[in-house]
């Protein structure tokens, strides 16, 4: 039911026929994955993506890696990293879920799908290594088996809860996490989860990955490359939470999609299109 619109914007590459259903007078693509990098993807993914980003006006692209696969099509591609829904995580302090009341703090939180790139052995060993730190997953489990996870007292796997409760979630753990495997998947990835952790406050510790790994800094994105120092960076970030809590909200405040789409916008007005 769609007659003609100013633009038409894209995120996925397998949506981008609509290019010839919908009239539009500009079309902008946005790759925000290693689509062929997922074991689910068909070979024809990585053809379509180059078909799209060719017939673009404009391609962003959300990690320098992405950007740079692109860039012998489309040199010039924009690195437009991901985003957070800043007033959600903010709000002011929602209660403590019911949950929590039998999860001892320190909490370290990890929210978001548990599948094949979450690295259950590294969480594992961690959590055997801190018995005093209670674990926290929040998401879907895809085709992850969890066995090992599930005989530690102190690892909690509540499974998917709904948007609106995720900043309560948050705001009452101590650390956010992302362990993830290191791959060509997750190289490539720029993690909103990352962006919602600090606005809810939490410092954040990451597995040693190339695209996250660019925020890492000394004071609250704490990237480890190795188990021992995810254990020392997770006890060196609850030891400094309350001190770090505003640093983490600006960066996530100048990390939001609203920074986000006004850069889209200022890039399509320049284009005039």
């Amino acid at each position: 039911g769609l007659g003609g619109v100013k633009v038409l914007f894209v995120s996925n590459p397998v949506l981008a026929g609509l290019t010839e259903i919908v009239r539009y007078e500009c079309f902008v693509f946005r790759i925000s994955d290693e689509m062929g990098a997922f074991r689910s993807s068909p070979p024809s993914i990585q053809q379509l993506t180059e078909r799209y980003a060719m017939r673009a006006n404009i391609v962003f692209a959300t990690s320098e890696r992405l950007c740079e696969e692109l860039r012998y099509l489309r040199p010039d591609v924009v690195y437009l990293p991901n985003g957070c829904d800043y007033d959600h995580f903010a709000a002011l302090p929602r209660l403590e879920p019911l949950e929590y009341q039998h999860i001892p703090s320190p909490r370290v939180i990890y929210v978001g799908a548990i599948a094949d790139w979450f690295d259950v052995d590294l969480v594992s060993w961690v959590a055997t290594r801190l018995p005093d730190i209670s674990f926290v997953l929040i998401g879907p489990v895809i085709g992850c088996n969890l066995k090992d996870l599930q005989t530690h007292r102190n690892v909690y796997i509540l499974g998917p809860r709904a948007y609106s409760d995720l900043p309560a979630y948050m705001q009452h753990a101590d650390v956010g996490i992302i362990p993830f495997l290191k791959s060509r998947l997750t190289d490539a990835v720029n993690p909103i989860k990352l962006f919602e952790y600090c606005a809810a406050g939490l410092p954040v510790v990451i597995t040693d990955l190339a695209e996250a790994g660019r925020y890492a800094n000394q004071d609250f994105i704490l990237k480890a490359k190795t188990c021992d120092e995810f254990i020392m960076l997770l006890e060196v970030a609850i030891q400094h939470r309350d001190k770090v809590r505003d640093k983490c909200k600006a960066f996530a405040h100048a990390n939001s999609w609203a920074a986000r789409f006004a850069t889209v916008m200022s890039l399509i007005e320049e284009e005039r299109y």
